[in-house]
């Protein structure tokens, strides 16, 4: 196990130095963060639709 977390260690540092890939990094986080959320959004907004259009109906 310690090997494993030394190797990725190494690696991960050996990746901080490719110009560029910190940035495309942080995009592809700021990107999925952006989906997780605009999910969780459309789920609520899909929830609260059929709560209203229940409330509608009676």
């Amino acid at each position: 196990m310690e090997q494993d977390k030394g190797l990725a260690r190494r690696v991960e540092e050996w990746l901080s130095r490719v110009p560029g890939l910190r940035t495309y990094r942080r995009r592809e986080h700021r990107r999925e963060t952006d989906k997780r959320l605009r999910e969780h959004i459309a789920s609520r907004l899909r929830r609260d639709a059929r709560v209203l259009w229940l409330w509608q109906a009676t």
